[in-house]
């Protein structure tokens, strides 16, 4: 696992009127790490997400960052153009004309679009969270915050999403229910419940062993 911290969070809470979500959370995340974040509805998991994106803020506590961090946070909403076509969406992301054209076919191939001409309008569900997140890999961002990407997608588009996931170099930071995924992509389970986080090596399995219980 990287040892280089790019975020830092010291002493975060966070309530909701008289609901505590979690209490005085101090901890990192490391340069080109996969962190699959689980826990019970209410945790606190999506709150955590946003406050490392910026969204909300903690009641207490900071986060600091490393300089050159860029960050996105990728809801279950999009916000694609519906009149752009596939190739224009992509030529926007990668800003540079010069490298545009291998990067297309690349990322073409790999995200198993079979044509550029396409209007973002005409894709389904899954091929669109599909394009989101090849469009947020495009764009340089060296940390993706991802709040349930796999919810409402078809098999073949998860194995899509998946197979992207882990190519990409970044850092990951994964809310997820969705078991196969949690035990392919993370290195690092962060569990937030009763009002803390724990952190267990490796991935959905691991962390079921050590919290003794056996995979099934």
């Amino acid at each position: 696992m990287a040892s280089t911290l790019l975020i830092q969070c010291k002493s975060l809470s966070k309530s909701y009127t008289l609901h505590p979500l979690f209490t005085a959370i101090t901890l990192g995340f490391f340069e080109g790490e996969r962190m699959g974040l689980i826990g019970p509805n209410g945790s606190g998991k999506s709150t955590l997400l946003k406050i490392l994106a910026g969204l909300e803020t903690p009641d207490a506590g900071e986060i600091t960052r490393k300089r050159d961090t860029r960050l996105v946070y990728l809801p279950q909403a999009d916000q694609l153009d519906p009149d752009k076509t596939l190739e224009q969406s992509l030529l926007d992301a990668i800003g540079n004309p010069a490298e545009a054209s291998a990067l297309i076919r690349e990322t073409i191939r790999q995200m198993e679009f079979e044509r550029t001409d396409r209007l973002v309008g005409t894709l389904s569900g899954g091929e669109r969270t599909r394009l989101q997140l090849c469009l947020l890999m495009l764009s340089g961002v060296n940390c993706l915050l991802l709040d349930e990407p796999t919810n409402h997608l078809d098999i073949d588009s998860m194995e899509v999403l998946e197979s992207a996931l882990e190519s990409y170099d970044g850092t990951v930071i994964v809310i997820s229910h969705d078991r196969y995924l949690l035990d392919r992509i993370p290195d690092r389970i962060l569990e937030v419940r009763d009002g803390q986080a724990f952190s267990s090596p490796g991935g959905y399995d691991d962390w079921l062993e050590a919290r003794g219980r056996v995979p099934a």
